[in-house]
Parts: C-alpha cells; structure tokens; sequence
C-alpha cells in the first residue's frame, strides 16, 4: 500500500483553516449578506475607542472594532476623529501581525485627509508613538511603490510641506523628525 501523505496533509491543511470570526465568543460564519449586519455603529466604534484610550487591551472582543476605529480617522465628525486617533495611538503600542502591517497605510490616509490636524492631535500622544507611526508610514510607502519608494516619499514630503506650511516652528521641527521617521522605515526595507 502506497503512503497518502500528499492526501493527508492537505486534509490536515483544509481542517485548520478556520473562515470564522467570533462574534461574542461564538464562532460565526462570514457571509457576503451580513456585511451590514456586522458592521459597527459609529457609536460601538467610538464606546470601544474610548475602552482602548482608558487602557483595555485591543484583543478580545475590541478586536472586532479595530478597522472600523482605522476607518473612522476620516469621519466627518472631528470628535470621532479626535477619539480614534487616541484609540489608534493606543493601538499602535499592542498591535503586532496583520493588524500592525497595516497601521502605515492608516497613519498616511489620515494624514493626507487633514495634516494640521494630524499633527494637533498627535501633540497628545507619546513622542516615540508618534515617531512609531512616521517609520510605520515609510514602512508602507516602501511596501506600495515597487518602482521607487524613494520618489513616492519625496513627493508625499513635498505635498505635506505644502499643505503645513502654516505650522509653527515647533511643530514644523516635529514634522522634520516624523518625516527622518518615515525615511527610516523606508530605508530600513530597501537593506534587505
């Protein structure tokens, strides 16, 4: 008798992939259909930005609402924004795997959508978060531009220079060093 190793471990393969969420603890099966029926209120996003501001582990359950507080660093409501951008900071600090991979991508929306107030609000956060998300973003600028990151930085510098130039020196200082951040997460892909 032949050894079905091949058929083994594809079976092995297939029973460990889990295509479940777990909403309230209990496993769930994604549809296409529920989409709306699981998306969070702009409510629950800012009660559970809120939990993570005042020190609740971003796992668990809060970990359903982890994109949707990413997401809503664009609201039209500056409150939300403000509110997300705390919880965001606080994420930042405990995310790690796919949820830290994709926190680059989140610091350069918001700061495209309004720059001044990314660097108003960041005056509330830690000094090395803040940093953090600068080498996050030329972490991700390097991921996205196969071509030439180092082109797609400078631009996205030169059109943030433009778009803060009203920032006092102090601040201005601080968008120095986040954009040194930002080549540093960019340099440190191209080594290797």
């Amino acid at each position: 008798m032949k050894p079905h190793y091949p058929v083994i471990c594809i079976l092995t393969l297939l029973s460990s992939c889990d295509n479940s969420k777990k909403v309230n603890d209990k496993p769930y099966q994604f549809k296409e259909s529920d989409l709306s029926a699981i998306e969070p209120t702009d409510d629950s996003v800012r009660i559970v930005a809120k939990k993570i501001i005042k020190g609740e582990s971003i796992w668990g359950s809060n970990e359903d609402y982890l994109f949707s507080i990413f997401d809503s660093l664009r609201s039209s409501n500056p409150e939300t924004r403000l509110i997300c951008f705390l919880a965001f900071a606080e994420i930042c600090e405990q995310a790690d795997g796919y949820v830290g991979e994709a926190i680059g991508g989140y610091v350069l929306k918001y700061f495209e959508y309004d720059p001044i107030e990314f660097m108003r609000n960041s005056k509330r956060i830690s000094d090395s978060t803040f940093q953090d998300m600068g080498y996050s973003a030329g972490w991700e600028i390097f991921m996205s531009n196969d071509s030439n990151p180092d082109s797609a930085l400078d631009i996205f510098i030169s059109t943030a220079r433009r778009n803060t130039h009203e920032l006092d020196t102090t601040d201005q200082k601080r968008l120095k060093s986040f954009f040194s951040r930002m080549k540093e997460g960019l340099d440190s892909n191209s080594e290797n």
